[in-house]
């Protein structure tokens, strides 16, 4: 589900979940975990990306809708966990996305501190507006630490997905390799990010991502999040997504 390896002294985390890596209770919980584990490591970086053509399509619609109500009251707050987690590493972080990052695949690449692409047939952004859900508090502020407000609100709005180029344009992601070259890109990458001593990088990381730290951790809003997800109109409109994106039929 989550493999390790160390290449020197940098960790690869590879997502083998599936063919989508979609976010489910069992992935989150995975990242949530190395997460808190890795710090007790000798590593100095961490690569995060995802096995086959897809870095992670995000949210995992089918349980969704399988799971209701009683699923999503124990996702969406292990979600949160995984996120604070990921974003509040205090060590460098390098995405490599070596595939589609979509919805939660999107927000889970901005929790890094650098993000390599692969050029290619490859989408980024968050279209949970237009599958009709809404976002967590957390994913709202990691998002708005990355994206300007006007590429922000077309995402949000309109559900655009970008190709490596469009990303890089708009300063979503930081280099773009070709395809297969994701994983050597990153390394470089977070080798070189590992050289700064590693106090002075986490007091920094702090320091830059103070707004999005300090998001508080509110089980009010969680529990009105899970409210929507699980209504009745949210969930015909993530069935009709799932139906129409996929051509899949998805449960009643």
């Amino acid at each position: 589900m989550l493999e390790r390896y160390v290449e020197g002294d940098v960790a690869i985390w590879t997502m083998a979940h599936g063919k989508a890596n979609a976010l489910d209770i069992d992935l989150v919980g995975a990242l949530s975990e190395a997460a808190g584990a890795e710090v007790g490591q000798p590593t100095r970086a961490v690569v995060l990306t995802g096995n086959g053509p897809i870095f992670s399509a995000g949210v995992d619609l089918f349980q969704v809708l399988e799971g209701g109500r009683k699923y999503l009251e124990r996702f969406l707050p292990a979600f949160d966990q995984a996120l604070r987690r990921l974003v509040a590493f205090p060590r460098p972080l390098v995405a490599a996305i070596n595939g589609h990052a979509v919805a939660g695949g999107c927000i889970l690449a901005s929790c890094s501190d650098y993000r390599v692409m692969t050029t290619g047939r490859v989408s980024f952004g968050v279209p949970e507006l237009t599958v009709g859900v809404p976002f967590p508090p957390l994913a709202l502020a990691i998002l708005k630490s990355v994206w300007s407000a006007a590429s922000l609100r077309e995402a949000f709005y309109r559900g655009s997905l970008l190709n490596g180029q469009e990303s890089l344009d708009r300063h979503l992601v930081d280099e773009l390799c070709a395809p297969g070259e994701h994983v050597r890109a990153a390394l470089v990458a977070a080798s070189r990010l590992a050289t700064i001593p590693a106090r002075t990088f986490a007091l920094h990381k702090r320091f830059l991502r103070a707004d999005v730290l300090e998001t508080p951790e509110d089980r009010a809003a969680l529990d009105a999040l899970v409210e929507v997800w699980a209504s009745p109109e949210v969930a015909a409109s993530i069935r009709a997504y799932v139906e129409r994106t996929l051509g899949r039929r998805a449960g009643a």
